[in-house]
């Protein structure tokens, strides 16, 4: 095991109420499933996309709630369902952006730069990397190379340079819309064409205002970043201490699906998912939780549920069954799962077949910054040819 567990099996399958955080708590494998592949579940995004943004912004919660206002994406007249199809039908028409083939040559570029025989943090040099391209190829901000993702990020930080009064993004003027207004300066008419696509398909096919598309596009790309490369860093983390992962062979592309999906069940990005509602009451194993109650499903616990998966706390791809529900299902299921699912296989692909990992003593240091994410705050290990 990676990481102890919050509690024993026999103590987190059924469903109990968090009286001290008013909410009731789904563990159970086949409860988080029925409930993240119910459509009649509603969802509430604002309080979780505010929090999402301070873990990248280092700013405190209250003077974000004042600069939004309370909200950062989906405001009272923008409903979930409108703004998730907005970035979805988006993200189909840049998907030709993120063919496996350019990923995978983003992959080695970026693997090509990483010094040889060298102690690297390969959360910083090679999992960040990776999803910040990718997300840039998908949202239509970079085209050509990896280096021009660093105006968005540059752009960020400008915003949120202490010397930036809050109050100039105050009254509805979301801190997106300056975002995009600052990468346009720095990046060609090309790319500003796809920017200006963008608002086009929202303002004409979602009735979205300028400032409400850009806190949407800069949204994904923040959970982008976040979500995938989270993984990318524990799946590097368990190609170091899973010794039977070390033989090339594995991650052909007919054999390496099963590989990936392990380490979503194994190690995933995603510990809970909370924001989850129903106006009817529901009843889970037995329990019957009331109307309206706030819910939230431990993933990754369910991910170890002993009646699902056999010796949970083994690796083992070959064990078949249940596919974990790191990305939801349903209507609000991840709307980049083929994303992520291309990066991973590339990132193991081009590692096995051309590098060696090794680091001696893996201690795992997790950031428990951000809760519903499992993620590392560090990863040291040395890379060198096969």
């Amino acid at each position: 095991m990676l990481f102890e567990l919050e509690s024993k099996p026999e103590e987190y399958l059924r469903p109990f109420f968090d009286s001290k955080n008013g909410v009731w708590k789904i563990c159970g494998f086949n409860d988080v499933y029925s409930i993240l592949h119910n459509p009649e579940a509603l969802v509430s995004d604002a309080p979780k996309n505010l929090t999402l943004l301070q873990s990248r912004s280092n700013l405190d919660f209250l003077s974000l709630i004042q600069m939004f206002n309370g909200t950062l994406i989906f405001r009272n007249h923008i409903d979930h369902e409108r703004g998730r199809n907005f970035l979805k039908n988006g993200l189909l028409i840049n998907s030709a952006l993120v063919s496996r083939a350019t990923i995978q040559g983003q992959v080695r570029k970026i693997l090509s730069s990483v010094p040889l025989n060298k102690e690297i943090d390969a959360i910083s040099l090679i999992s960040n990397k990776i999803p910040s391209s990718v997300m840039g190829n998908l949202l239509g901000l970079e085209m050509e190379t990896c280096d021009e993702i660093s105006l968005l990020n540059s752009s960020l930080v400008r915003l949120w340079e202490p010397l930036q009064p809050i109050s100039n993004y105050m009254q509805g003027n979301l801190i997106a819309k300056k975002a995009i207004e600052l990468i346009s300066q720095g990046i060609s008419l090309k790319k500003n064409h796809v920017l200006n696509s963008w608002f086009s398909m929202g303002q004409s096919n979602y009735q979205l205002s300028k400032s409400e598309i850009s806190s949407l596009l800069l949204f994904l790309f923040i959970v982008g970043i976040e979500e995938t490369s989270a993984f990318l860093g524990n799946a590097l983390l368990i190609l170091l201490t899973e010794t039977q992962l070390n033989q090339p062979n594995n991650f052909k592309d007919a054999n390496v699906q099963p590989y990936v999906y392990e380490m979503l069940r194994f190690c995933g990005p995603i510990r809970s998912v909370s924001h989850r509602t129903f106006s009817n009451p529901i009843i889970l194993s037995g329990t019957e939780i009331p109307p309206n109650s706030a819910i939230e499903c431990n993933v990754e616990l369910a991910h170890f549920d002993p009646n699902i998966f056999e010796n949970p706390g083994i690796f083992d791809p070959n064990r078949g069954g249940a596919k974990p529900i790191v990305f939801g299902g349903g209507i609000h299921s991840c709307i980049g799962r083929r994303l992520a699912l291309v990066q991973a296989t590339s990132l193991l692909q081009e590692l096995s077949l051309n590098y060696k990992l090794a680091q001696e003593n893996v201690n795992p240091q997790w950031d428990n910054h951000y809760q519903p994410l499992r993620r590392q705050k560090e990863l040291l290990l040395t890379l060198s040819h096969q």
